[in-house]
């Protein structure tokens, strides 16, 4: 008897746990599933069928990214700073003022080499907004706990972050040149047209509790003037629990009515109904606005069917955009300049076609109005931690939940019970 340690197993044992393991699952059938079972839709995933490489654009970037951080590695990496207590500030004088500024001009974000100074100058002050920019803090070049701990971040920590990314945009993406992705975590959706960014604007996600899905699909109609049809999570975990506790008033402020029909021309009289009587399994009622200013989907919707039931809209939200942090929706995708986007979508070239003028004049019809895409458009909804923008410039953007770190869980639990169970040949 003898045992065989398969090429993984190999790699794991002779590499870093995450410098080994990210090679080798891209020959190894791992079901993106089995990371994220609830979470994770690839179902409409198309075939690659260009002649424009292996991988998408977003992916060769993040390949460049990896390079770029692995050379820092190979170089000494950076140092922890664990002698600040409080925060600095410009103007400060401070015995660690030039290991900031090391640390800094190590990922490119102070732009000259760093000096013994322990003054906090307007240099140091805008490299700091710079790596804030860069990490999805908030921007006011002070070296605060936050900005601190993202400094402290070893480079070994963010060349695995890198890989995790790289691995779930494999699973997700094709090498299409033209592309519509929404990058949760980041809270953005950009339009790609030959892998150049058009178009990009910020984007309101679910929360924690709902969260958005991964998803590779296809973009095929939108529809204008829509009507909002409360999907089974909602009317559940929403509208039934205030319609049982007899708070009717809440869904007509609301504009929330229930119907029989899908046109929602026979609305009932909500407080007639003994909703004691139903769950989310037998209710034979559909709960909807119409069109109108107070219509949660807004102006416009954009469809890409799938088993998850979410969309990309309009809101008439509009504030809450200045939020940095905007994981605040039911799993839906929430745009901040959705007319832009659908004439971004229905006419690239301005023809003429899918004019600003043509769509208000069918917004002023007041009636739902469904426009196919001809061709339709890939469209991404990734979680990318890392990324980089149109100048090649990388980002970190946080964990909003917690998926690099469950990614990161299923590798130790794989590479453990790999070791701990090799194969056995007789």
């Amino acid at each position: 008897m003898r045992l065989l340690f398969p090429s993984l197993l190999a790699l794991l044992l002779a590499c870093d746990l995450y410098g080994g393991i990210w090679e080798s699952w891209r020959s190894w059938s791992i079901s993106p599933r089995a990371v994220y079972p609830e979470h994770i839709g690839i179902d409409h995933k198309e075939e690659n069928a260009t002649d424009n490489g292996k991988w998408n654009i977003l992916v060769r970037h993040l390949q460049n990214a990896l390079g770029r951080y692995e050379r820092i590695e190979a170089a000494g990496g950076w140092q922890k700073i664990t002698s600040l207590e409080g925060s600095l500030r410009e103007g400060d004088i401070h015995p660690v003022v030039p290991r900031i500024k090391k640390r800094l001009y190590i990922t490119g974000d102070f732009p000259k080499a760093p000096d013994t100074n322990m003054t906090f100058g307007p240099s140091l002050a805008e490299a700091v907004e710079r790596f804030q920019w860069r990490h999805g803090l908030k921007i006011d070049g002070i070296v605060g706990p936050r900005t601190l701990y993202a400094m402290n971040v070893d480079v070994a920590q963010r060349i695995r972050t890198i890989k995790i990314n790289i691995i779930r945009l494999e699973w997700l993406t094709q090498p299409k040149k033209d592309f519509l992705v929404a990058n949760i975590p980041a809270f953005t959706i950009t339009l790609y047209r030959n892998e150049t960014p058009v178009l990009s604007m910020k984007t309101i996600v679910g929360k924690k509790s709902r969260p958005t899905p991964m998803l590779s699909d296809r973009l095929t109609y939108s529809i204008l003037n829509p009507c909002w049809r409360a999907p089974k999570t909602i009317v559940a975990e929403d509208i039934l629990p205030k319609l049982k506790a007899g708070r009717f008033d809440y869904l007509q402020e609301k504009g929330i009515i229930a119907t029989r029909t899908n046109d929602g021309n026979d609305s009932i009289d909500l407080k007639s109904i003994d909703w004691s009587r139903y769950n989310e399994d037998n209710i034979p009622f559909i709960f909807m606005q119409k069109s109108g200013p107070k219509n949660y989907l807004g102006f416009v919707k954009f469809m890409f069917p799938n088993p998850f039931d979410i969309y990309i809209h309009d809101t008439p939200e509009e504030d809450l955009f200045s939020k940095r942090y905007r994981a605040r929706s039911s799993g839906c995708i929430r745009v901040e300049r959705p007319l832009e986007l659908f004439h971004a979508l229905y006419d690239p070239q301005n023809s003429g076609k899918w004019s600003y003028k043509k769509i208000a004049s069918a917004l002023l019809g007041k009636k739902e109005k469904l426009v196919g895409l001809p061709g339709g458009i890939p469209v991404y909804i990734l979680y990318m931690t890392v990324f980089t923008d149109k100048d090649g410039i990388v980002h970190f953007a946080p964990d909003i939940y917690g998926y690099d770190a469950i990614m990161a869980r299923y590798i130790n639990r794989y590479q453990q019970k790999m070791i701990l169970h090799p194969v056995v040949l007789k």
